[in-house]
């Protein structure tokens, strides 16, 4: 299995807190972060695309609009965090 170069923390923090101490907050990874924030799938993306490169499951009946909305949903999130590593490795490529 292949490990996943996550950036590390992107909002890492110590804090005080008045219950519990010292306690680490390392938050969402970069990873994660890049992903959000990157462009997803295109309104007029078509599921003949999206099933090509992104959702290789099976694609929902013609009738079941949920069942699509997930579909598409999971093709887009794929494609989000395909662009979240690619930002990461140029990162890494461009720094000394």
């Amino acid at each position: 299995m292949t490990r996943i170069n996550t950036g590390g923390p992107a909002f890492p923090a110590t804090e005080n807190h008045e219950y519990f101490g010292l306690a680490d907050f390392k938050g969402m990874t970069l990873r994660d972060y890049a992903a959000i924030h990157a462009d997803g799938l295109d309104e007029d993306a078509d599921a003949s695309y999206a099933g090509a490169v992104f959702n290789h499951d099976p694609k929902p009946d013609n009738a079941d609009y949920l069942g699509w909305a997930k579909w598409f949903a999971k093709a887009d999130a794929r494609l989000r965090y395909i662009r979240a590593d690619a930002m990461i490795a140029a990162r890494d490529e461009v720094e000394p």
